[in-house]
Order: C-alpha cells, then sequence, then structure tokens
C-alpha cells in the first residue's frame, strides 16, 4: 500500500516538474542530506521508547517551488519533505495547480513507534531481564489526497481520499488457566475514506458540504513465544503445574462509516455575523475472535483441570433507529464599536446497540479429584444499548477599547441525557449500572486584559459545576485561574511569565476524585547586539490527584494517589554571522513526584555556508535520562550528524 502511493506521488511529481519547469519564470530548490552517528549507553529500549532516532543516512531537507503564470496546465508547484531515513518520523508535501482551474494537496506522514518500557508488567525486572513481556515496534503512516476544482468560484467541487495504517511485532501476556503466558503477536490495521463535496462562495456567505465514506479493517494474530510454555509462575496450583504446548488468537474487527459535515459562514449586516456547522454520521462494527490453547492449566471458573480450551466470540455494534449527529450554531452582535455579543448552541446525539457472544469449550478436562472426564462448554450472550443527547447554550459579552483595558465574561449550560441498558451478564458488581441519568453543567468564566505600548497583562477565570456526576472521570466542580505577562523593552529583551492554577473534585461515594494543579514559567529572550540572541526558560508543575477504585480480586475500594513535582530549566545562545550559524543549549528537566526521573539535553548545531549555492551543518546532540527508581531503565544517548546542503 504504501509503495502505491510514493509511486503515484513520484509520478506526479516528475509530469508536473516536466510541465512546469520547462518554462519557468522562479524556480527555488534546496537539499540537505547526511549521516548520524549513535553512540548509547544504557537502556536501549527506554532511549528507543522516548526518541527511536537511529544511526544511518537522513534527510535534512528537501524543497521545490516553482511558478509560471503563463502556462496553461500547471502554473504552480511546491514540493516538501524531511525527517525519512535515521529519524523517527517523516512527512512529505506535494501542492500543484493552475489558477482559478485546480489546486491538488498530497500530504503523507509516516512514523516508527516503539514501545518497551523494561519496568512495565516486566516479572522479571529485579533480575536485570529486559525488555518486558509488554513491547510495540510498529509503523504507522497517513496518507492524504484532495483536489479542489474551480478554486475561487462560486461553486468548488472538492474530492478526497485517505489512508491510514498501522502495523508490526509486538509483545504480550495473556492469562489462561490460573497462569499468565507470553505471546508474540503481530498488528495490521488500515482505514481507507474517500470524500466529495462543493464549497460556495456567494458573497459574505460562504458554506461547504461533504458526504464522505469510511472503512476500517484490523486484525492482530498471536501465537505462543518460544520457550513461554512454562508460564511466568513457577509454582504450582493445587498441585500441578501450569504449562502450555501451544496457543493461537486471532482478533478481527471490521466496520464502515457513512459521514455527512457542513459547515458555514454569512455576515448578515456591517454589525452581525452568524455560523454554524453540522456532522451526521451512520456506523456499523463488527468484533471476532478465535483462540486454542493446549497443555495442563487449571480453572476456578468451572473447578476443573483442563488440556485444551476453544474460545470463539462474535460482536457488534452500530447506530439504532437514527444516525449520530452533532449540530451548532452562533450569531455575534456588535451594538457598539466598544461592545461585542454572541450566543450559540450546540446539540449532539448518539445511539449506539451492541451484541456479544462468546464460547468456551474447555477439553479433557477433569475435576479436582481426577474424576468425571468430558468437554465443557460456556457460553455467553449479551445485549446492551446507549442514547446520549447533549444540549449546550452559551452567550458572551466583550467590552473594548476602554482605553488600555479589554474585559470579557461567558456562560454557559449543558444539559446531558444518557440512557444504559446493560445486561445482566455485564455487571460484576452490586448495584444497577443502567438506567436513566442526567447531569446539567454550569460554566462562568471572565477574564480582563491590560494593555500598555510595552507591557500586557491578561487574567482569566474558569468554573464549571455539576450537583450530579455518571462516570468515574466527571468532575462536580473545576476551577481554573490563569495570568500572563508580556514585557518587551525596545529590541533588547522580551519576558513572557504565566502562572495557572486549577482545582477538580468529584465527591460522589465510592470515587472521591481530587486533583490539584499549579504551574509556573517565565522566558527571557535577550538580545544584547543584533547576531547574538539569547533565551533562558524556567518552569515548575506541581499536581496531586487521588480517587477510589475497586480492586479487581475481590472489589473492595483503595485508594490511589498520584503526583507530580516537575522543574524544567533551559538556556540557549544564536550567533549569526555573515557565513555562519551557530546554536547551543543545554536543558534540564527532574521530577520528583510518584515517577521520579531526570533527563537533560544538551545540543550544539553549526551551519556554514561554503558558497551561495553549497553548505555544511554539524550537529550534536546528547540526551541524558536518570530512572531514580528502576536504574537499569537511565541511559546515556549522543547523536552525531553530518549534512550538506545545495541551494539553487
Amino acid at each position: 500500500m504504501i509503495n502505491r502511493h510514493l509511486k503515484l506521488v513520484a509520478l506526479l511529481l516528475a509530469m508536473a516538474l516536466g510541465t512546469v519547469t520547462a518554462s519557468a519564470q522562479s524556480t527555488q530548490f534546496s537539499l540537505g542530506l547526511g549521516y548520524n552517528w549513535l553512540s548509547l549507553t544504557g537502556s536501549e529500549d527506554m532511549y528507543k521508547s522516548q526518541f527511536n532516532a537511529r544511526q544511518g543516512f537522513g534527510l535534512q531537507e528537501l524543497s521545490l517551488a516553482t511558478t509560471n503564470p503563463s502556462d496553461t496546465v500547471i502554473d504552480h508547484l511546491r514540493f516538501d519533505a524531511a525527517g525519512f531515513g535515521s529519524d523517527p518520523e517523516g512527512r512529505f508535501r506535494l501542492r500543484v495547480g493552475l489558477a482559478k482551474v485546480y489546486d491538488l494537496q498530497i500530504s503523507y506522514f509516516r512514523a516508527r513507534y516503539f514501545n518497551a518500557l523494561p519496568t512495565i508488567a516486566n516479572p522479571f525486572f529485579g533480575q536485570g531481564i529486559t525488555p518486558g513481556q509488554h513491547t510495540q515496534d510498529q509503523v504507522l503512516y497517513n496518507f492524504d489526497m484532495n483536489l479542489e476544482l474551480l478554486p475561487g468560484a462560486s461553486v468548488t467541487p472538492l474530492i478526497g481520499y485517505s489512508e491510514y495504517h498501522v502495523g508490526g511485532p509486538s509483545i504480550t501476556t495473556y492469562h489462561v488457566g490460573q497462569d499468565e503466558f507470553r505471546l508474540n503477536s503481530n498488528l495490521d490495521s488500515t482505514t481507507h475514506e474517500t470524500r466529495a463535496g462543493l464549497g460556495f462562495h456567494l458573497g459574505d456567505f460562504q458554506a461547504t458540504v461533504i458526504e464522505s465514506w469510511r472503512t476500517f479493517h484490523e486484525t492482530t494474530n498471536s501465537a505462543l513465544a518460544p520457550g513461554a510454555g512454562a508460564s511466568n509462575n513457577p509454582d504450582p496450583v493445587l498441585g500441578q503445574n501450569q504449562t502450555l504446548s501451544s496457543a493461537s488468537r486471532s482478533d478481527r474487527t471490521d466496520g464502515s462509516y457513512a459521514m455527512t459535515t457542513g459547515s458555514f459562514s454569512a455576515v448578515l449586516s456591517d454589525s452581525t455575523r452568524a455560523s454554524g456547522s453540522f456532522v451526521r454520521a451512520d456506523y456499523t462494527a463488527t468484533f471476532s475472535e478465535g483462540e486454542a490453547f493446549s497443555g495442563n492449566l487449571v480453572s476456578f471458573d468451572v473447578a476443573r483441570f483442563f488440556t485444551g480450551l476453544n474460545v470463539s466470540g462474535y460482536s457488534t455494534a452500530h447506530t439504532s433507529n437514527a444516525p449520530d449527529w452533532r449540530g451548532d450554531g452562533r450569531v455575534e452582535f456588535d451594538p457598539t464599536d466598544t461592545v461585542q455579543l454572541s450566543g450559540g448552541f450546540v446539540r449532539s446525539h448518539r445511539t449506539v446497540d451492541g451484541f456479544a457472544l462468546i464460547s468456551n469449550l474447555y477439553t479433557g478436562s477433569v475435576n479436582y479429584a481426577g474424576l468425571d472426564p468430558r468437554d465443557l462448554a460456556v457460553l455467553l450472550t449479551s445485549n446492551n444499548a446507549m442514547q446520549r443527547d447533549d444540549n449546550t447554550l452559551d452567550a458572551k459579552i466583550v467590552v473594548r477599547k476602554l482605553g488600555p483595558v479589554r474585559l470579557w465574561a461567558d456562560v454557559a449550560h449543558t444539559d446531558q441525557d444518557l440512557t444504559v441498558a446493560e445486561d445482566v451478564a455485564e455487571i460484576v458488581v452490586p448495584g444497577g449500572q443502567g438506567g436513566y441519568f442526567h447531569r446539567s453543567i454550569k460554566r462562568y468564566s471572565a477574564g480582563a486584559a491590560l494593555t500598555f505600548s510595552t507591557f500586557k497583562l491578561g487574567v482569566d477565570w474558569k468554573e464549571d459545576s455539576s450537583p450530579q456526576s455518571i462516570v468515574r472521570i466527571d468532575f462536580r466542580d473545576v476551577k481554573r485561574w490563569k495570568a500572563r505577562a508580556d514585557w518587551t523593552a525596545a529590541k533588547l529583551f522580551r519576558l513572557v511569565a504565566t502562572a495557572e492554577w486549577i482545582t477538580g473534585d468529584n465527591p460522589t461515594p465510592d470515587v472521591y476524585y481530587d486533583l490539584k494543579t499549579k504551574h509556573i514559567g517565565a522566558d527571557l529572550d535577550i538580545t544584547p547586539v543584533k547576531p547574538l540572541a539569547l533565551r533562558l526558560g524556567y518552569g515548575r508543575f506541581k499536581t496531586d490527584t487521588s480517587a477510589f477504585y475497586r480492586v479487581p480480586q475481590d472489589f473492595t475500594l483503595a485508594s490511589s494517589l498520584y503526583g507530580e513535582n516537575g522543574i524544567q530549566k533551559e538556556a540557549s545562545a544564536t550567533l549569526k554571522l555573515a557565513r555562519f550559524l551557530i546554536d547551543g543549549g543545554y536543558s534540564k528537566f527532574s521530577n520528583t513526584g510518584s515517577v521520579g526521573l531526570e533527563l537533560d539535553h544538551t545540543y550544539a548545531h553549526c551551519d556554514f555556508d561554503f558558497t551561495a549555492k553549497l553548505g555544511a551543518s554539524l550537529q550534536y546532540d546528547r540526551y541524558k535520562y536518570i530512572d531514580d527508581v528502576f536504574t537499569l531503565s537511565s541511559f546515556d544517548a549522543k547523536r552525531y550528524g553530518v549534512f550538506l546542503r545545495w541551494r539553487q
């Protein structure tokens, strides 16, 4: 799939270049290629999970822009690319067109995603064994193409296509019987979207209507990892060791969407403007799974020993009766030069039905006494449904031109109605989990801005409150205060300082969620002389959260506490001379909260132009990571790069 996209872009680019460059009146070109060396000590898995920049050739930049206003096929073209090769991310963008006839834009993004944190779900980390048993090494890409016909005309046809893909190997664990076993997995997930629509430009009225069709397909295939048949727990259960001789699992998801989106904006008079948007979606998704295990296992659920387990599952989710939709509208009115009034509404509706069927077949099972051999089947079916309606109204007033002062205030009210029909098979704790739920939220916010010639000060406040909560993450009360100051002294320096406080709570019994966050920061840019620029930065944040949760083994309540106490310091300098550009700096981030760590970054970059067209770049970056608790996760990485640059 990826090769098909790249071949298409290469063909379009070659055709466009052959057409426009022959008689181009203006052409700009730049190319930067080089090589990166990597020196790494410590945890390679943690380094790749955080940065994943590797050793090898890399594309620093590739840019081509050409125009020819007199051409009758292509009068403008621009192509930009960067980051492929040793960098973990790469992207390019192509734009080509003919004024008032068509405008074609193509973009592509590719990234390597690696996650193998050695301390997460690794029962052998204390023995110095890494990586852990939960790792991912995947590649994702996103291809997007949009064609606009007759740009700038009263009616503009719009055509587009997008494709998103993620896939690659991973390691995971799976609980079967009364133990856990390591599996090797592979993910393959692809989403396609085709869309078409119209854009309208009729004087002071503009609108867009697009119809899109989306399909997605995802499969995950897993198998017992070599040498993992002895399980994670060496101790016997009821006198029998838990072992697997074979294991396989397959999961598949297929779905489709039909979606309509629309938006408009209109100037109704010199003092009145209106805007709005609408989204409508109808979807269906199916999920199927199958797994087979062979070995010597124990099940407490059916109170038996068994030698094989075959599981099959099927579930669906889809909109019911009516599609999901969301609509909003807003009106702005300026009764005077100093006062602006605005109001709006947002309404949304979602309805979904679900069905699940799971069959478990235990083969070669005997009771704990070793008697009554038989195959035992357990069947589980579940039906559920959910309907949600949200309605929000808001009004805002802005008072401006009061000398150096600007004031604003906003009030909003939201009603949420949720109906859940759960299946008895889903209930694992006492009490109903379904029914009708209503939640209302009131929001108040206000702010002020003070502006002088070289000094700006802004403060704002916002509070959300609700007497009800539906789910655990619903806050009953949230307050935020924020201030920002900006001071510029001629061309010598600029100081920007910010401060923010956030508090939130949910005192619902069995939840008692509480949040407190504080953040302060300052950035100082100094230009003592024109070729030299200095920058200093400081930031500090502190976050504390607490909440009750259910212990999965016995569903008793326990308290979860989490805290962050971080400090960020940085300093950098840039010196630009006739042919030189030197940039260097140092930053340090440390956290003494629940996760103690320290990350230092030191860098030095130098660009030099041999001639007006040819130049070179030298780069040095050092990342030093220290884990206060799990020292095996620490690393020290140095990256050196040499690049050559050509500009036309």
